[in-house]
Order: C-alpha cells, then sequence, then structure tokens
C-alpha cells in the first residue's frame, strides 16, 4: 500500500491481514465479536474486506477501534437467511488521522 496518497490527512497507513470468526447471526439481527489488530489505536480509521469471501447481499458488516489493538467488529443481517460464515481472513486498512 502506498501510504503517500494518505499523507496530507494521515500520520500513518497500514494494512493487517486477521481471521475473524463471525457468530452466526439470525436473519434481522445483529452481533459482534472483537479480534486483535496489532497496533491499532483509539481514534484510528478501520477499513476491512473479507479475503476470497462473499458478504451476501443484505448483510452489512463495520468496523471500529474499540482499544487499543482492539476492533469489534459488527454484522447486521437484514436477509431472510441465518449468516453463519465462521472463520474468514479480513484484510483490514488502518489510517491514523492528524489531530492538528
Amino acid at each position: 500500500m502506498d501510504a503517500k496518497q494518505f499523507r496530507d490527512i494521515t500520520l500513518a497507513a497500514k494494512a493487517v491481514q486477521v481471521s475473524v470468526t463471525v457468530p452466526s447471526t439470525a436473519a434481522a439481527a445483529a452481533g459482534d465479536v472483537t479480534v486483535t489488530v496489532p497496533g491499532v489505536q483509539l481514534g484510528d480509521i478501520v477499513h476491512g474486506a473479507a479475503v476470497g469471501s462473499a458478504i451476501p447481499a443484505k448483510v452489512l458488516v463495520t468496523f471500529a477501534v474499540t482499544a487499543a489493538n482492539t476492533v469489534t467488529v459488527n454484522v447486521w443481517n437484514e436477509s431472510g437467511a441465518t449468516f453463519n460464515p465462521g472463520a474468514v481472513l479480513y484484510n483490514f486498512v488502518v489510517l491514523r488521522p492528524k489531530t492538528a
């Protein structure tokens, strides 16, 4: 990843690959799981993408840094079926914004 494209708005940019075991989520329900993502800090911006796995339509997966080295993955399932992907490899992009 070329961090130069973010140089005016961020102090750092990095990519991290982590296995995430998403809990089984019933239709019209939500669930959370926390994972360790080395180096993330409160205030960082995190984006994630499943590697080699498609997220079904009407399933929303979001990511938030909730503590140092910790990202909470939230799954909201608006589909008509249970979402149960098990362990999935995710690529995370972590951006540390400039604050001044």
